[in-house]
C-alpha cells in the first residue's frame, strides 16, 4: 500500500506540474480553458509517454526516409517538435474521457486499422486511412455495429485531411476494415484479435445464420476533434485555405454544413488549444532519448 500511494504521489506531482505548465500557455482573451477536463486527461495519459512520443517519432523519420529513397532526395529538414505536436494532440484526445470510453473492442479494431501489417491485412487494408477513435456498439441484440469514428486534427485540414472526412475516406477504411474482420471470423483469436473474437462469438450464439459479426451503422458518423480554441461553427475555420479555393461553391460554408449534414460529419472541441499543446512539447521534448 505503500508503494501504491508513492506512486500516487509522485503521478499528482507530475499532474501539476503539466497544469501549471498549462496555465502559462499564451491564450486568445475568447478561450477559457477547462481545467478539470484537462485534469482528467493527463491523469488518464500512459506512464510510458515519452517513449510512446519517441516510438512516433522514430517511425516518422522512418517513413520520411523511404519517401525521400523512392523520390530520389536526401537531406530534407525534418520538423521534430511538429511532429510531437500532432502526435500528442492525438494522445490526449485518445485519452479524454469526454470522448468517450475506450474499451478493448475499440482499441483492437483501432490497432488492426492502424498497423494491418501486424495482423495480417496489410494488401486489405495498407492504402486505407485510419482513424484515432472509434465507437463500437454491441446491444445484445444483433451484430456489434461501429457508430462512429473520430479524427483528430491539430492543424487545419489539408488535402489528406479533406478526403478523409469529406470525401469518405475514413468511412471506406472503416467499411474494408469490418470486411476483413467478417471474412476472418475463424482466424480472429490466431491474429491476437481476442475481444473481436468474443464479440463475434456472441454474435453467433445469437445470429447463427448471420454471415456478419460487425457492421457499420446506418446512422454512421465522422466525427472531427479540433483544438479547444479553434471555432466549429464555421467549416472554413479549420479547413486550409489551398483546400478552401478549390471548392467550386460561391457560398463555401453553406455548402460544406451541407455535405457535413448530408453525411453525418460532426466536429467537436478537444480538451487543450494549440498553444497548450506546444507548450507541453516544449516540456517533453527534451525528456525524449535521442533517436539513434
Amino acid at each position: 500500500m505503500g508503494d501504491e500511494m508513492g506512486l500516487d504521489l509522485e503521478k499528482e506531482a507530475q499532474v501539476s506540474k503539466v497544469m501549471s505548465i498549462l496555465e502559462k500557455a499564451p491564450r486568445d482573451e475568447s478561450y477559457v480553458p477547462d481545467r478539470g477536463r484537462q485534469g482528467s486527461v493527463i491523469r488518464n495519459l500512459p506512464d510510458d509517454l515519452i517513449y510512446e512520443l519517441r516510438g512516433h517519432l522514430h517511425a516518422a523519420h522512418k517513413e520520411q526516409g523511404y519517401f525521400e529513397e523512392l523520390r530520389g532526395e536526401s537531406g530534407k529538414p525534418f520538423d521534430d517538435k511538429r511532429i510531437l505536436r500532432g502526435e500528442l494532440f492525438e494522445l490526449l484526445c485518445e485519452n479524454d474521457p469526454a470522448l468517450g470510453k475506450k474499451d478493448e473492442v475499440s482499441k483492437e479494431f483501432l490497432a488492426l486499422s492502424h498497423d494491418p501489417a501486424r495482423y495480417g491485412a496489410e494488401d486489405d487494408l495498407k492504402i486505407y486511412r485510419n482513424a484515432d477513435l472509434a465507437t463500437i456498439k454491441d446491444d445484445r441484440s444483433g451484430t456489434v455495429t461501429i457508430q462512429s469514428v473520430g479524427e483528430a486534427k491539430l492543424g487545419l485540414l489539408d488535402h489528406r485531411g479533406y478526403n478523409q472526412v469529406f470525401m469518405g475516406g475514413l468511412r471506406k477504411g472503416v467499411e474494408e476494415t469490418s470486411k476483413f474482420l467478417n471474412r476472418n471470423q475463424e482466424g480472429l483469436r490466431s491474429l491476437g484479435l481476442k475481444n473481436l473474437a468474443l464479440e463475434k462469438e456472441t454474435v453467433a450464439a445469437r445470429l447463427p445464420n448471420s454471415q456478419e459479426f460487425i457492421e457499420v451503422a446506418d446512422d454512421f458518423k465522422t466525427i472531427v476533434i479540433v483544438p479547444a480554441n479553434r471555432g466549429i461553427n464555421t467549416p472554413s475555420s479549420f479547413i486550409s485555405h489551398t483546400v478552401l479555393e478549390r471548392i467550386g461553391a460561391n457560398d463555401k460554408d453553406r455548402y460544406l454544413r451541407d455535405v457535413m449534414k448530408r453525411d453525418g460529419i460532426n466536429v467537436i472541441r478537444a480538451a487543450f488549444s494549440t498553444q497548450e499543446v506546444a507548450a507541453l512539447v516544449e516540456y517533453l521534448a527534451p525528456q525524449i532519448p535521442e533517436l539513434e
